[in-house]
Order: structure tokens, then C-alpha cells, then sequence
């Protein structure tokens, strides 16, 4: 006959295991936590990094995260956005009386992390244009870094227009817009004819993980040091793809995908200029210079770096393009180069970030002075339509 304490003891022996591995597993994952925690907290003391602010729309729209406040150990100042996610102070939907209001939309160079709010062009803008023009002025900077035409688009039609602009003003980071625009997110291109692309969403359990990731972008040192670790390849590889299209952009025989890139960026501002128009306001577009357009030494540099020399290129001819585009599409285009070529030539090395390549506060200075001057040459009351 079977013992019946030899399956009792056997039961022991088996939860003594389970209860024995259970313990080590909880040792373990609480070590390792103890461990992530102290790799945090060293690293906010010792090396802290830039935190993230950037979140997402379901179907992919980069945006900012509402209501935070960072400090950027990189450049000094505090990054706050508003409650609807804008690098800048709070604003109604609803427009005062009286008041002319500009909605920029930008990448980066309009984010302007780089510098205070209080030195960033749109608050500069908003500053010169009131002394200058003499009515109450409001502008709102709804721009986000990695835009490109496509993404300003997609947000002037889903929020932008709810503000009511009298004038939607567009920075154009012409270096790189180009290329974004080719990835087609929103806006698909064919034959000559932009069509807009189906929404599609974000898979629920997709969503999930890009929420958690977002968290930790914008609370955890540590995961940005992994994160970077782990894109590192890949930064370098987009850096020397986007080397290589700003040299397409400056030849003078442009390749098919330039020449296609420049056909699409015509539609997507042709669609701009109609939706601006549908709420009353008109469309201006001003151009970001490319460093190398601005500083000799840079250009001297790049054009080795692609072997190229100056008789290859023209220096101007983004600008050329996109004035090409305003006078087809009836938008006002305002061209910087001039302006930032001679303050380069007399104040070296003033206007971009060295390791950075973004505007300095003098850049946003400079850039909000001549913009500022264009719009009151051409007169407030006949940019509205």
C-alpha cells in the first residue's frame, strides 16, 4: 500500500522549491530595481541629461507634452509648455478685439529650446511688431521639433485653425524640410497631385508602449543614456543622409528626388494658403538660411566634405525655389540670407550654436528684427484677407 505521507512530504518539498525560487526572483528583481534607482539618482547629481518633452497623436503626429516644466542642464534655462502643449504662455481660442493674431508654425528652430522663451523669436516678434505697428499683437508658437511642411499642415488643419489666426507665419528649416516632406506621413504624393492620406491609428497595445517610453523620456537620466547608447548608429546615419540632401538642395542639376521633394512642398503650401484662408487669414512664409549659405568657413568645410566645389552649386538656391513657389502660389515669402550673411561677415560666429547648429538668442534676435520690418513694409492690414 502507498505511504500517504510520502505525497505529503513530496507536496512540502515542492512549495519549500517554489516558495525558495519565489523569494530569489523578488531578491533579484528588487536588486536590480535598487540598483536602477541608484544609477538614476547618481546620474541626475553627476551627469544629467536632456529630458524629453514630446509625446504623440494616435496616428502619429509629434506634439509636446502639456503643462511640463524641464530644466535643460544643456543650455541653462527652464523649457515649460502650455496646456496645449506649446513651447510658450497660455492662449484662448477665442481672439480679443482688437488684437492681430499670428500663428507660426516651425520645427525646432521655432521650438527654440536652445534660448528663453523670453529671447525666442516669436516672443521678439510679438515684442517688435506691437512697437513698430502700434496695435496689440498676440503670437502663438505651436511648433514642434522634426516638423516639416507635412506635420504643419496636418496641425494647422486640426488645431491651429480652432485659434482663429488673422496670419499664419511659417519658419522653414529649408536644410531639412525638404526631407521630411519626402517621407510622406500625412500627405501622400503622385503624378503631381497631393492627395491626404487615410488616418490610421496607432494598434491600442503599440499605443501602450509608446506612452510608457514617453514617461521615461521625460522623468528618467538613465533612459535617456540607454536611449542614446542605442541610437547612436543611427543618429550618425541620419546625420550624414541629411548631409548628403543639403548638398542635392545647393547643386545646380537637382536630382529627380529634389526636384519631386520641391514639386510636393509646392502642393502642401498651395493646400496651406487655402485652409489659412478658409478662417481669414492669409499665409507668409519666411526662410531659415542654412549655415553654410551664411558662413564661409562652414561652407568651406562642407563643400570638401562632399567634394565639391563652388562651381557645382548655388548657394541660393533653396531660396530661389521656395520664392518660385510664392509667386506661383501667391504666398509671401521672406528671405533672411541677405540679412544673416552680412551680420555674419561683421560679427563672426554670433548667430548658430557651435555644437548645436540652431539659432543663438542673436539669431532669434535678428531673424524677429527683419521679419518684424517685412510684415510692417508690407503693411499688417494687407496680409489679412
Amino acid at each position: 500500500m502507498a505511504n500517504p505521507n510520502g505525497r505529503s512530504s513530496g507536496r512540502l518539498v515542492g512549495q519549500a522549491t517554489w516558495s525558495r525560487t519565489l523569494l530569489t526572483s523578488l531578491l533579484f528583481v528588487g536588486a536590480v530595481f535598487i540598483a536602477l534607482l541608484v544609477g538614476e539618482g547618481i546620474l541626475r547629481i553627476v551627469y544629467p541629461q536632456e529630458l524629453g518633452n514630446w509625446t504623440y497623436t494616435r496616428d502619429g503626429l509629434t506634439l509636446h507634452l502639456s503643462s511640463m516644466t524641464q530644466f535643460s542642464h544643456r543650455f541653462g534655462h527652464l523649457i515649460k509648455t502650455n496646456s496645449a502643449g506649446m513651447r510658450d504662455h497660455d492662449h484662448s481660442l477665442e481672439k480679443s478685439p482688437g488684437v492681430y493674431r499670428i500663428l507660426v508654425l516651425g520645427d525646432s528652430f521655432m521650438e527654440a529650446n536652445q534660448v528663453k522663451l523670453e529671447d525666442a523669436f516669436v516672443s521678439l516678434l510679438e515684442r517688435q511688431l506691437e512697437s513698430v505697428i502700434g496695435r496689440s499683437i498676440e503670437v502663438i508658437n505651436a511648433s514642434v521639433s522634426g516638423w516639416g511642411t507635412d506635420d504643419e499642415l496636418t496641425y494647422l488643419v486640426r488645431e491651429g485653425i480652432k485659434y482663429h489666426p488673422d496670419l499664419v507665419l511659417v519658419g522653414m528649416t529649408l536644410h531639412n524640410d525638404i526631407q521630411d516632406n519626402l517621407d510622406e506621413e500625412f500627405h501622400a504624393f503622385s503624378n503631381g497631385h497631393l492627395s491626404e492620406k487615410v488616418k490610421q491609428d496607432i494598434p491600442s497595445g503599440d499605443l501602450v508602449l509608446l506612452q510608457v517610453k514617453e514617461l521615461l523620456a521625460s522623468h528618467s537620466h538613465l533612459y535617456q543614456v540607454l536611449l542614446r547608447a542605442k541610437r547612436f548608429s543611427w543618429v550618425q546615419q541620419a546625420g550624414n543622409r541629411l548631409s548628403s540632401h543639403v548638398a542635392s538642395l545647393l547643386k545646380k542639376e537637382p536630382t529627380p528626388e529634389i526636384v519631386r521633394g520641391w514639386d510636393m512642398t509646392g502642393q502642401l503650401f498651395k493646400k496651406m494658403k487655402s485652409e489659412s484662408e478658409k478662417v481669414g487669414a492669409n499665409l507668409a512664409v519666411f526662410l531659415i538660411p542654412l549655415w553654410v549659405q551664411v558662413s564661409d568657413e562652414r561652407l568651406r568645410a562642407f563643400l570638401n566634405e562632399h567634394q565639391l566645389s563652388i562651381e557645382q552649386v548655388r548657394l541660393d538656391q533653396p531660396q530661389l525655389q521656395m520664392k518660385a513657389i510664392g509667386q506661383e502660389e501667391q504666398v509671401e515669402i521672406i528671405d533672411l540670407l541677405a540679412d544673416f550673411k552680412r551680420w555674419e561677415k561683421e560679427h563672426p560666429h554670433e548667430l548658430y550654436l557651435i555644437d548645436d547648429g540652431h539659432w543663438t538668442a542673436e539669431g532669434h534676435r535678428l531673424a524677429a528684427s527683419v521679419i518684424s520690418e517685412r510684415l510692417n513694409y508690407l503693411g499688417v492690414d494687407h496680409l489679412i484677407k
